[in-house]
């Protein structure tokens, strides 16, 4: 690998590091599919043996993906925000967007000026404080997942305006950021690079992140002089659920912190631009301004984007700021096949500067991006690095033409097909089990359906031996099969042994023989939506399965359902209706190959058959945990309280869900009274 490349894994390693700090999910600059833990410790692993001096491996930074630090438990989940991101108008759209989604669930009068709130997003490290009778018990950092944060409880002792008891004896979380002021950072930085030889810290996020992660040493954590700003109490304590109010809840939290107030205020629209002048003079980093539903009841009953506890909240939007841009012209234009065997066209050009690095490329987005805007070689076109990590095409500013995108796969040369829908086009290689895909496509199967201890890279040496092409493939491995490739006799029985789900894996080799014999011979029972979510059809999970299953209460019916008959069942979409037509017609022989090994099961008939619960605030195990439970006995679990539920179950800092069924009528369940149902 040359000079240039090696700079480039460092540039990527770089963006997928800053993106973990961020808390968002870490997209592959160049091809922009997500970057498992393990893809992310290959790339490390290839940089250390390339450049074992690079600046990356020097210091604490939140590139270690795979800490060995303690674990702090987050219920609610902690999440991020949905971005109104790229030009002026763009972002002007996702607000009134987002303004006529609250309108609309909420039955909101008038526009956001009326109902919303504002304030700076501060560029640190999210951060939540656990605290019991007003004691500092556990403090933990935001993961990807939004559940299971690394825990700093130790460190966050070293920051000076953190309290390790609050001026009242609340039982509560208080989370917030971490950040450096640019005064304190602009003084130490060069200090702490000096004393431990490392290159200077890019930002000061970076330099809070690696600061509050110093885990051997947590008081190396008190010279660094960092500083927590809150925005949110949490507590089932009356005086703080009485609060329905942003502003003042905001308020009170910092007077049970000590600590100033960060201003939120009444939203308003020439705000926007005030914010946004005034940031480059403020003693802290600000990359935009959030703008959140003031009623938090009303807030909470919005829910989160996805299926997912961890989603974005709907009642929340991060207005960003404006990216710097350069215009450099079009060279050449290379492609690459991710997960999903989508093609992702990446524009190359002369070096430009961006945020205060060299940049040489920018991803086109998708292969209709490209054509629509008719961008190819020759092209001017506008880019700017979004969120300061990722280069990317934003427009175009003279030099239009036809491109001639590939016909054929840059990952394994099978043919293309360009799939269009209205004003959207996509490039995807025909073959399912491209190699680009293969490995990801496998190992998602495995986790959904449960398989547990097959990593990665055992998958990848399935995949690469020719053993495991596709999901059946699984069930006629033999442990003499992974024998010869290098597994070792015990481990591969053990992988085999896995794979079939088979319990009490520390007994005696020959006896898992026998156990892996007898598994072969059974089918895999599985819920029907669980095994559609196995195939990882894009915008379809476990939800999706759930609806279909009821609705269709047939595998084969799913699998032969027209678009219009999808798309005609509430909350599925023409997109997600043409992925999932299209997935069972592309792969009609690997499904009935499939249904040799494994039989999925119709939604249960039980003593919660059509009853239908929704769950609101943390639960021990986890929601998903009872949602489970409430499916196995046939009931429906829906995200949102409405005239058709049943029950709403009450967890830890259940929120304006509760005061819904309480206006509807409707019985609500303590998680006793649930389990005493089940």
């Amino acid at each position: 690998m040359n000079q240039k490349n090696l700079d480039h894994l460092e540039e990527i390693i770089e963006a997928l590091d800053t993106m973990y700090e961020e808390g968002e999910d870490c997209i592959h600059p160049d091809t922009g599919e997500p970057v498992s833990d393990p893809e992310y410790d290959l790339l490390r692993k290839q940089l250390q043996a390339l450049r074992p001096n690079s600046h990356i491996f020097k210091g604490v930074t939140a590139s270690k993906l795979s800490s060995t630090a303690k674990k702090v438990k987050h219920s609610p989940p902690m999440t991020s925000i949905h971005k109104a991101i790229g030009t002026l108008e763009e972002r002007k759209k996702a607000l009134a967007d987002w303004e006529a989604t609250v309108v609309k669930e909420l039955g909101y009068k008038g526009t956001a000026e009326t109902w919303a709130v504002c304030g700076f997003k501060w560029d640190g490290v999210a951060l939540a404080l656990y605290y019991e009778n007003g004691k500092l018990v556990q403090a933990g950092l935001r993961p990807r997942d939004g559940v299971s944060g690394e825990d700093v409880t130790e460190n966050v002792k070293f920051i000076e305006n953190i309290p390790t008891q609050l001026s009242v004896p609340l039982t509560c979380s208080i989370r917030g950021e971490v950040v450096c002021k640019k005064s304190v950072f602009n003084k130490l930085n060069p200090i702490i690079s000096k004393k431990e030889g490392r290159a200077l810290f890019a930002n000061p996020r970076n330099y809070a992140t690696g600061s509050i992660r110093q885990f051997k040493d947590p008081s190396i954590t008190k010279e660094r002089g960092l500083y927590f700003c809150a925005y949110i109490i949490i507590s089932d304590d009356p005086i703080i659920t009485k609060m329905t109010d942003e502003v003042v809840k905001a308020k009170y939290c910092a007077q049970v912190l000590k600590i100033p107030y960060v201003q939120i205020r009444p939203f308003r629209y020439d705000s926007l631009e005030v914010m946004e002048k005034l940031a480059p003079t403020l003693d802290y980093e600000v990359d935009g301004i959030v703008i959140s539903v003031r009623n938090l009841e009303d807030r909470e009953q919005m829910g989160t984007h996805g299926d997912s506890p961890s989603g974005n909240p709907k009642g929340r939007l991060a207005w960003k700021f404006a990216e710097e841009r350069a215009q450099p012209v079009v060279k050449s234009i290379e492609s690459h096949t991710g997960r999903t065997r989508r093609i992702v066209p990446v524009c190359i050009f002369d070096e430009v500067h961006l945020a205060g690095t060299k940049v040489e490329h920018a991803t086109g987005h998708n292969v209709g991006y490209m054509l629509r805007n008719e961008i190819t070689i020759g092209t001017t076109i506008l880019v700017e690095k979004a969120g300061k990590i990722i280069p990317k095409v934003v427009g175009v500013v003279a030099g239009k033409g036809k491109w001639n995108y590939p016909k054929q796969c840059p990952a394994c040369g099978h043919a293309t097909e360009l799939i269009q829908n209205k004003d959207a086009a996509d490039l995807l290689c025909t073959n399912l089990f491209c190699s680009a895909a293969a490995v990801n496509t496998l190992t998602h199967y495995l986790s959904t359906f449960g398989v547990k201890g097959v990593a990665e890279s055992t998958v990848q040496t399935l995949y690469d031996a020719g053993l495991v092409a596709k999901p059946p493939d699984f069930y006629r491995l033999l442990p003499e099969q992974l024998a010869k490739i290098g597994l070792g006799d015990r481990n591969s029985v053990l992988a085999v042994a896995r794979i079939h789900m088979i319990d009490g894996l520390d007994r005696d080799t020959d006896v898992l023989q026998k156990e892996i014999t007898k598994a072969m011979r059974t089918k895999k029972q599985i819920p029907l939506h669980q095994l559609f979510a196995c195939f990882g059809i894009e915008g379809a999970g476990k939800t999706t399965g759930r609806v279909l299953a009821s609705h269709f209460r047939s595998f084969n019916k799913i699998a032969d359902a027209s678009v219009p008959e999808l798309t005609s069942i509430e909350n599925i979409g023409a997109t997600t209706a043409e992925a999932i037509n299209r997935f069972f017609r592309d792969n009609n022989a690997m499904i009935g190959d499939l249904l040799e090994y494994v039989e999925p099961l119709l939604p249960k008939e039980g003593k919660l058959t059509n009853k239908t619960f929704c769950f609101t605030g943390g639960f021990p195990e986890g929601k998903r945990f009872y949602e489970d439970a409430v499916s196995n006995l046939g009931g429906n679990v829906v995200s949102s309280v409405g005239k058709k539920v049943d029950f709403v179950v009450i967890g830890v800092d259940a929120g304006s869900k509760a005061t819904k069924a309480a206006e509807l009528n409707i019985k609500t369940l303590t998680l006793d009274d649930l389990k005493k149902m089940l």
